[in-house]
């Protein structure tokens, strides 16, 4: 009996630490989690505009001016973070090849504003008729840069945002080909920074892309994501 007695309460000591263990890391995650959005919501108010100069001239395309001489038409996207598998990562989208601008190229979701709408709402709403998340669950933390792309006269507001809760992508088969998603620490590995040559109109010109998922970002969308990767580098707030 003593013994008997013994095994059981030693057994129940060891399940009693493995509980304690679990939940340690479990708290230690949600700390981890709340530390780095906190670090990255203040980043984003603090430092607004801060990085845009050094992080755009990083992926600015050779012989590519950002001045207008007319005026732009507005337009929001949204960086979309979310947690899967114990990583931040956040949706990229493919459009689709329709002869436009910016066709087949890679990007955020996102469009111009409609009337009466500010440029967070339309964000919102554009990420939610491109991939299916519904505005209830999303929360945005904060804003990158406005920039202006005047290839087709956009001047694009981006927001960073949240999501949360139990989600499918649902993307709209019309606007977009593909959805990938990709983790925030990828942006930081100086190896998926990539030039290369491409023609434009037979013009030979330095184009620096981001190469991730064995696809390659570039032009406004890589500008963008560069100056969010700049926040997280600068202010030390690398996810877990």
């Amino acid at each position: 009996m003593t013994t008997a007695l013994a095994h059981h309460n030693a057994c129940g000591a060891v399940f009693f630490t493995m509980i304690l263990y679990i939940q340690a890391q479990s708290r230690g995650k949600i700390v981890a989690n709340m530390e780095f959005l906190q670090g990255l919501k203040h980043s984003l108010a603090a430092n607004k505009g801060l990085y845009r100069n050094e992080a755009w001239s990083e992926m600015l395309p050779e012989r590519t001016t950002y001045t207008s001489e007319g005026p732009l038409t507005s337009a929001a996207v949204l960086l979309l973070l979310f947690k899967q598998d114990n990583t931040w990562k956040f949706p990229l989208i493919e459009r689709v090849e329709d002869g436009k601008h910016h066709s087949g190229q890679i990007s955020f979701p996102g469009g111009r504003l409609e009337l009466g709408e500010t440029a967070q709402e339309a964000a919102i709403r554009e990420t939610h008729e491109e991939i299916g998340v519904s505005p209830k669950e999303i929360e945005v933390i904060g804003e990158l840069s406005p920039i202006p792309i005047t290839v087709s006269n956009y001047l694009v507001f981006p927001f960073v945002a949240i999501v949360g809760g139990h989600f499918k992508w649902h993307y709209q088969a019309q606007e977009v080909a593909d959805l990938f998603t990709v983790s925030v620490s990828e942006l930081c590995i100086p190896e998926v920074k990539r030039k290369e040559i491409w023609n434009f109109k037979n013009t030979p010109r330095l184009i620096p892309y981001f190469n991730l998922h064995d696809k390659k970002i570039w032009g406004a969308t890589a500008m963008i994501l560069n100056e969010f990767a700049w926040h997280l580098k600068a202010q030390e707030i690398l996810p877990s």
